[in-house]
């Protein structure tokens, strides 16, 4: 029997698992965040809580082995894009690690990652600044979930 691959379907499905435990009151949807999509784009995620204040959900999963934060590069659309600086669209960014026997789910606010929003590189995608990831990884119990 093949072994079911981990996909970034997969890595929204697990976010959206624990967002449920988190906003139990809340309502979480998916959203088309794709290409095509004149609405959502830069995040796949939105959370209403009550009252309506709405939390902005961008999700990346990745495979590769580590025990501190990988976090995959990132499209165009999940940022808003100005001469001089690349910010980030939405308020949070999960980054979901499948390591061979568990998985680690890390959560990334907005102000960390916009905090470098003048190293962010744009080659065909986004790339997050190396500077980013150094200090995720220096402290990324932190961002741990």
């Amino acid at each position: 029997m093949k072994k079911k691959r981990n996909t970034a379907n997969n890595a929204v499905e697990i976010v959206e698992k624990k967002l449920k435990e988190e906003y139990p009151n809340a309502e979480i949807e998916r959203v088309d965040s794709g290409k095509k999509s004149k609405q959502n784009k830069g995040y796949d995620i939105l959370v209403t809580k009550r009252g309506g204040k709405k939390i902005t959900i961008e999700v990346k999963g990745t495979e590769k082995e580590t025990k501190k934060i990988s976090i995959p590069d990132a499209f165009e659309t999940e940022f808003k894009i100005k001469p001089e600086s690349i910010k980030f669209v939405a308020d949070f960014l999960y980054v979901v690690t499948f390591l061979k026997k568990k998985k680690m789910i890390y959560k990334i606010p907005k102000c960390v990652i916009d905090k470098y929003s003048s190293k962010h590189r744009i080659v065909k995608h986004v790339k997050f600044a190396s500077a980013l990831k150094t200090e995720l990884n220096k402290d990324y119990k932190k961002y741990l979930v």
